[in-house]
């Protein structure tokens, strides 16, 4: 890996949470999942709510940066 990736990779990472924040989510934890309580769903016959959400994965290896956007679910 070159020395200056982690740079690149950190400032990715700062680029990608600030823009979901602008956006109104919210960070859940300590990994980088964020879910937006405003658009939660009620589970009819259970005291369930479902936030919609994403979970966002970068890593720097030997043949560049990669990032992964998952869409995720938190039951509350």
């Amino acid at each position: 890996m070159r020395p200056h990736m982690q740079n690149i990779l950190q400032y990715f990472n700062i680029v990608i949470k600030h823009a979901l924040r602008q956006k109104k989510y919210k960070q859940i934890g300590r990994f980088p999942k964020f879910f937006l309580p405003e658009d939660m769903i009620n589970v009819d016959r259970h005291p369930l709510r479902a936030w919609p959400g994403y979970e966002c994965v970068s890593k720097c290896s030997t043949q560049g940066l990669f990032m992964n956007v998952d869409s995720c679910t938190k039951f509350v």
